[in-house]
């Protein structure tokens, strides 16, 4: 979570929650990876792609640093 919170530059707080959420609510799912047996990583479910398939639908691409600390449409 916090290799995403870095990349993203939200809080970490902010970034457990969401993953959080995605975890409860079945969007997210453990694998494990060749090499890592003991530790587990995450990957879009079956349910969490259907659900970006359906309710996802972003107009514009989101533009998150754009100087002033707002998220704004590129447009």
């Amino acid at each position: 979570v916090m290799v995403v919170a870095e990349a993203l530059d939200w809080p970490p707080a902010f970034a457990e929650a969401i993953f959080t959420s995605a975890r409860v609510r079945g969007f997210v799912e453990p694998y494990r990876g060749p090499g890592h047996r003991k530790r587990s990583r995450w990957q879009l479910s079956g349910r969490g792609q259907a659900w970006l398939d359906r309710d996802a639908n972003i107009a514009a691409p989101i533009e998150f640093n754009n100087g002033n600390g707002h998220a704004q449409s590129p447009a």
